[in-house]
C-alpha cells in the first residue's frame, strides 16, 4: 500500500518514480540536446541499464494500437509535442527542465504498433529542426541466418554498416 502511494509519474518525462521530477530529469549532467522517446518505463530502464545513453527521456505510456484502443489522445503524445512547440499543440509552459533538443530517438519495438507510432511521430515532428532517428534493427548477436524471418533479414540488410 505504501508503495502504491509513493510511486507516481515524473511530471517531465512521465516515467514511474518516487520523486517528481525524477532523478534522470534532475540530473544536470544528462545531455539536454537528445531526447529518447520510449513506450514504457520498463523500456527506459532497459536503455539505462546499457550505460550508453546519457540524454533525456519521454515515456509515451504505450504504443499506438487502435485494436487495443490506444490512440494519440490516450498516450503522452501531446506533452511530447508541447516540448517542441509543434503547431496545434498546447503552448509551451517553459518549465525549467525543458531544453532545446536537437535529436529525437524513437526507441520502440520493431513491430506494427512500434512502426505505426514512429510514423505518426515523424509526421507530427516533420519540419522541425530536429534529427529524428530510430534504433537500428536486424539480426541479434548469435543468430543463425536460416532461422531469421524475412522482415528481420531485410532490416539487417538495409541497416548494414562497415
Amino acid at each position: 500500500l505504501a508503495l502504491a502511494e509513493q510511486i507516481k509519474h515524473c511530471e517531465v518525462c512521465h516515467a514511474w518514480t518516487d520523486t517528481s521530477p525524477c532523478a534522470i530529469c534532475r540530473d544536470p549532467a544528462r545531455d539536454a540536446t537528445v531526447l529518447c522517446v520510449v513506450a514504457t518505463s520498463q523500456n527506459l530502464q532497459a536503455i539505462e541499464d546499457t550505460g550508453i545513453f546519457h540524454g533525456r527521456y519521454h515515456v509515451l505510456g504505450g504504443l499506438l494500437d487502435p485494436i487495443e484502443n490506444r490512440t494519440p489522445d490516450t498516450l503522452n503524445i501531446t506533452s511530447l509535442l508541447t516540448k517542441f512547440q509543434v503547431p496545434n499543440s498546447p503552448p509551451k509552459a517553459d518549465p525549467p527542465l525543458e531544453d532545446k533538443f536537437q535529436e529525437v530517438i524513437l526507441a520502440f519495438d520493431a513491430d506494427i504498433p512500434g512502426d505505426t507510432t514512429a510514423l505518426y511521430l515523424r509526421k507530427a515532428l516533420n519540419g522541425l529542426p530536429l534529427r529524428i532517428t530510430r534504433l537500428a534493427r536486424g539480426l541479434p548477436t548469435g543468430a543463425a541466418l536460416e532461422y531469421a524471418d524475412a522482415y528481420t533479414l531485410a532490416d539487417a540488410l538495409k541497416n548494414r554498416r562497415e
